[in-house]
């Protein structure tokens, strides 16, 4: 996945003023990173104190020579740092469990505002909100709540394990699998773009590719890029893509359906100059056909009929199907199409 959807948070946290001293729970760095560019949109002079993770407690975190403590819990934590780093935030991120519990288990007497950062998996039950807005409310404390996909994918990579990200799955895509198999393809360069976590490069690989994946994003796909070194992971904007090479075959699992409408011309341009001639592009593409998705994610989407009709302009048509974009987790598969293409 490659674009951000623009700007809902931003208004929530203009609420933050003067110094702000930011405690993280399940901290490590990319969440310290991640953090640190979310609260960037403030206007406050922020400051990340430190925080705790079970996993990694009492390993700080050195980050440009400054050194972030962690401790092992916020008990552990609140009771240990110093009293001039005392925070008046408290940042929840996706992974955190029982917020409710942990906050209750210290003093809020300092405390000024609790950011809540939910992601796609692990989404606050309402009765767990409920009682954090009640104890919110008895102390005297702001609750701010965002979900992960208003910031956008270059914070939520790193706020969030691409693990938990729907679009994540461990298997090569179905339709395109099916294609390979029926026409017996498994050799050529092929790219991947909007890699995601990798998961799709590192398949078509073990079929005998040699493959090139890509995102806007590096930290979605750095842990398969420390293991997979079959598969060259290159950080690359596509609308600016600074690739100077063409491939046999691209495959599109979410790039455009991404971009916004505004940008499919350069979206095709781009193609044109990545795509061999004779090669082919694989194209899924979620339709706005699927209404359990929101109203703003869904002006992203064309379509169908849409979709057939931008294709049929741009591209030479071998073959478009209804197919499903399938998820990971219980997520229900999303209505979409696949096709197969090639440069006019």
């Amino acid at each position: 996945m490659k674009v951000n959807y623009v700007g809902r948070f931003e208004k929530k946290l203009q609420c933050l003023k003067g110094d702000v001293k930011i405690a993280i729970a399940n901290i490590n760095k990319e969440k310290y990173l991640g953090v640190k560019m979310l609260l960037s949109f403030s206007n406050a002079n922020i400051s990340i104190v430190g925080g705790w993770n079970f996993k990694n407690s009492n390993k700080a975190i050195l980050v440009k020579k400054n050194s972030i403590p962690v401790f092992k819990d916020i008990i552990e934590f609140m009771s240990n740092i110093s009293i001039d780093k005392q925070p008046n935030t408290i940042v929840f991120l996706p992974e955190s469990n029982n917020i409710y519990e942990e906050i209750r288990k210290v003093s809020l007497k300092n405390i000024e505002t609790i950011i809540i950062v939910w992601g796609f998996k692990n989404e606050i039950s309402l009765s767990e909100m409920k009682k954090i807005a009640s104890i919110s409310e008895e102390n005297k404390v702001k609750v701010i709540t965002m979900h992960i996909k208003d910031i956008g994918y270059n914070i939520g990579y790193l706020l969030d394990n691409v693990k938990n990200m729907p679009w994540t799955i461990n298997r090569l895509d179905s339709d395109l699998l099916e294609y390979l198999k029926q026409f017996n393809i498994n050799k050529g360069t092929f790219l991947d773009l909007g890699t995601g976590s990798g998961n799709q490069a590192v398949e078509l690989s073990k079929l005998g590719f040699k493959v090139t994946a890509t995102d806007l994003v590096r930290y979605a796909f750095i842990e398969n890029q420390s293991k997979e070194k079959d598969v060259e992971f290159i950080e690359d904007d596509l609308l600016n893509s600074k690739l100077d090479r063409k491939f046999d075959y691209i495959f599109d699992r979410g790039c455009l359906h991404a971009l916004g409408k505004s940008n499919y011309k350069k979206y095709v341009l781009q193609i044109r100059k990545l795509l061999n001639d004779g090669g082919k592009l694989f194209l899924k593409y979620v339709t706005n056909e699927n209404k359990q998705l929101t109203a703003d994610v869904l002006e992203y989407y064309l379509s169908k009929e849409d979709l057939y009709n931008f294709i049929k302009k741009n591209f030479i048509v071998e073959q478009i199907k209804d197919a499903v974009y399938e998820q990971s987790y219980e997520k229900v598969p999303l209505k979409s199409t696949f096709a197969v293409l090639s440069n006019k």
